[in-house]
């Protein structure tokens, strides 16, 4: 019945709504340059651009790490090709060439090129991918889905056979050279529901689905094929809408693993337009709080234990600045902070938390116990624009140096991600 309701409002939207409302300002997916015929570039040889359709699905998968499970199959039994869409996978598995996928109208997979070994964790190859799909299979709209463990601000898409790992910036300069997307899906990445990682993206993603804990493919699995069912029926349907809907499946179909633990699990669509409000407001919260750090740290003292946590890496952001403003006595701070709030809930479009995580409104922010600092957040050479535009990094250094001034030097995959978590199977 939930899903009859869900189809009839997205129709309701798409009577009231013309195509005009589905351009996105952050995209443009004619904006590579003309390919001469015979140059090769990145991942591009002399193939001729396909008819364009409504929609390109394009999946980073990404399986090569340790104990990984390739949901290539899976995928494509629910994910391909219709009148209206097409869809590319990108394979790479430990020990293996990785692959170049086009997967046809019959669900059939149709191999397109052996690349050999290359570097997942590269924005080179990123950028070679979303180039390929777009101008082979030129859509009006795009989107991309990665697959493999995530780190938050961090990043994404570890590659165990180069030690490597898709920094924020380097997804942000392999989209952006690209002309951006219209929606990104994190489905399998936990973390990635990042205050840090969503304004790194603002300016080349519309649509930014992640979650702010755990995740893992099996979330997207069934949601998948009412997807596809949802962009064949509904190709003109609003990046909004649709972010809005992914969630809604991801939520209804969360019935279907009756066996396993769900109460930690959460999922947001974030709509990207006002990170740059989100992070001008909290600079100026984070330097009032960081001109009055014993103020903060008495705060967090009381409080940061009772705060929405995911794996003592992040915080809930809206909790956090319910915290602050609980204890807050500057009338223009408090003032700040409600903004804030405010722009956070209209901001998320759409979010499902478990019961373990009541107080999770869809956006998070590092702020780890002190023995799991990376200091890599701190680092220049990150570029991780949060960092460099707002004091945060600094102000929850010398909090949990108050706690403890030796720092865990951590590896390029943190720890939670060597717990076996969901996403490995």
């Amino acid at each position: 019945m939930k899903r009859i309701i869900l189809y009839f409002s997205i129709v309701i939207s798409l009577f009231l709504s013309s195509c005009k409302n589905n351009e996105n300002p952050v995209t443009d997916n004619n904006s590579n340059e003309p390919i001469e015929e015979g140059v090769q570039r990145g991942f591009i040889e002399n193939e001729v651009p396909n008819s364009p359709k409504a929609w390109t699905f394009m999946l980073y998968d990404d399986a090569d790490f340790t104990d990984s499970f390739d949901p290539l199959n899976s995928f494509s039994s629910r994910m391909y090709s219709t009148a209206n869409i097409n869809v590319l996978v990108l394979q790479d598995t430990v020990g293996a060439d990785a692959k170049l996928w086009f997967i046809n109208e019959g669900g059939e997979l149709v191999l397109l090129k052996n690349l050999g070994e290359i570097n997942m964790g590269s924005a080179e190859t990123l950028s070679n991918f979303i180039e390929f799909g777009k101008y082979v299979y030129p859509s009006e709209r795009t989107i991309v889905s990665f697959y493999n463990h995530g780190s938050g601000w961090d990043g994404a898409c570890t590659d165990v056979t180069d030690h490597d790992m898709l920094s924020m910036d380097d997804m942000c300069t392999a989209i952006t050279e690209n002309g951006g997307i219209d929606l990104i899906f994190f489905s399998a990445p936990c973390l990635m529901g990042s205050v840090e990682s969503m304004y790194e993206l603002r300016d080349c993603v519309d649509i930014y689905l992640g979650s702010e804990n755990t995740s893992g493919y099996l979330l997207w699995l069934y949601p998948m094929e009412s997807i596809r069912e949802l962009l064949q029926t509904h190709p003109t349907i609003s990046n909004d809408q649709l972010g809005i809907s992914v969630v809604q499946f991801i939520e209804e179909d969360l019935s279907m693993w009756g066996n396993f633990d769900l109460t930690d699990i959460t999922m947001s669509a974030v709509k990207t337009n006002r990170m740059q409000e989100v992070k001008n407001l909290f600079a100026d919260i984070a330097d009032n709080l960081y001109n009055d750090q014993y103020h903060f740290k008495v705060t967090m003292d009381a409080v940061k234990d009772t705060l929405t946590n995911f794996y003592d890496y992040n915080l809930d952001l809206h909790h956090l600045l319910e915290a602050i403003k609980s204890n807050c006595d500057d009338a223009n701070l408090c003032s700040k902070i409600i903004e804030l709030q405010e722009i956070i809930e209209t901001s998320v479009l759409a979010e499902v938390h478990g019961e373990a995580f009541p107080h999770a409104k869809g956006i998070a922010i590092y702020f780890p116990s002190a023995d799991r600092f990376s200091e890599r957040y701190r680092d220049v050479n990150q570029n991780l624009d949060w960092t460099s535009q707002t004091l945060w990094d600094e102000l929850i250094y010398n909090y949990l140096s108050g706690e403890k001034h030796l720092f865990k030097n951590t590896t390029i995959i943190p720890e939670h991600l060597y717990e076996g978590q969901l996403m490995n199977f």
